[in-house]
């Protein structure tokens, strides 16, 4: 959004021979596509950030192994060789899929105004979670009238949505018949959401989580993102990077760059089950493990089962009383971690 805002202004101070004098000779404004011109191959891209993404896609394989063949029609690098494409009949179901993210990140970057993101401020009816048209109509989102609006807003909002939605639903509200207000919460205890593992949901901006707070006006949050990707500041925490954004009186986020199996005995004592919970999103229990081997097989252990990864993780967490929420990308990848979760408990 607000990358948007700034090629904007670049864009127009291009008009203004007194302000474009002082820009770097090297500096070319980015194109504006149009709505029927938002497809381009990711190595052919005309903005810079998406062809790098194209390149990490086709570096994402195993040496020697790059994934160098691009779908003729998709248009995405999806395979190591031309072979491997022919006699792979599942990619056919991704291609729409693919040709979707393709023009997504192209809308993003085309220098429109994004009002998808334009959030709204204090909810004034009952939220309904029943599925995202119904959401967006009840919180007073702009209308989203086409598949990329949605695909755009959803995507911001799924982290704090999917807290908002089912986490400690007993502490969250206030008793029956009391007001939803922030002075009717006065005396409730904060909120702690440990989000461990954190990625993409720890380069969020506040202003976004803030989301929780407007569904939960008498709730006070404070969310902890463990091991983030991203870290705002130098300053150190329990001996680790760290950064505190108290955003609002409703609102704290904290960022610490460690595992948590490094942090754990900090808080270990202030555990409460009403008041605090944890988040995985898309762990990865059942993925085989970067550092751990079976010693009876020789292969990688599944990352539960390491311990470097999840293993320890899990056992300290079980050990709190507290609630521990884990998401997946699909069924099928679901079902793999209940099952890997079955066998560590064995």
């Amino acid at each position: 959004m607000f990358t948007c805002s700034l090629l904007a202004t670049l864009r127009c101070l291009g008009h203004f021979p007194a302000y474009s004098a002082s820009l770097p000779k090297c500096w070319k404004p980015l194109p504006t596509l149009s709505d029927n011109n938002l497809f381009h191959p990711f190595s052919k891209s005309p903005f810079p950030a998406v062809c790098v993404r194209g390149e990490a896609i086709q570096h994402a394989g195993e040496l020697p192994l790059w994934v160098k063949y691009k779908c003729p029609d998709c248009r995405w690098p999806i395979h190591c060789l031309e072979e491997h494409w022919q006699v792979d009949e599942e990619h056919k179901k991704y291609y729409s899929c693919l040709w979707e993210v393709n023009e997504d990140e192209h809308d993003l970057r085309r220098g429109r105004k994004l009002w998808e993101f334009q959030l709204p401020g204090a909810y004034e009816e009952a939220i309904s979670f029943a599925n995202w048209d119904l959401f967006w109509y009840t919180s007073g989102f702009p209308s989203m009238d086409t598949g990329q609006s949605r695909r755009h807003a959803s995507k911001l909002l799924t982290y704090p949505l999917t807290i908002g939605s089912i986490a400690l639903c007993t502490t969250l509200h206030v008793p029956p018949g009391a007001p939803d207000t922030e002075k009717a919460g006065a005396a409730k205890p904060q909120i702690r959401v440990f989000i461990l593992g954190a990625h993409a949901e720890s380069s969020l901006p506040p202003h976004v989580w803030e989301q929780l707070c407007m569904l939960f006006p008498s709730c006070h949050f404070h969310l902890l993102f463990i091991r983030p990707q991203h870290t705002w500041s130098s300053i150190q925490l329990y001996g680790f990077p760290s950064y505190t954004v108290p955003y609002s009186l409703q609102l704290t986020v904290m960022g610490i760059q460690a595992k948590y199996s490094e942090v754990h005995q900090h808080f270990e004592e202030l555990f409460s089950p009403y008041a605090d919970v944890f988040f995985l999103f898309s762990p990865g229990f059942s993925f085989p493990s970067m550092t751990s081997v079976s010693e009876l097989h020789g292969t990688p252990l599944p990352q539960i089962n390491s311990p470097t990864e999840w293993g320890p993780v899990m056992t300290v967490l079980l050990e709190t009383c507290c609630s521990v929420i884990v998401t997946r990308f699909s069924p099928a990848d679901m079902e793999r971690d209940i099952c890997s979760l079955e066998c560590w408990r064995l």
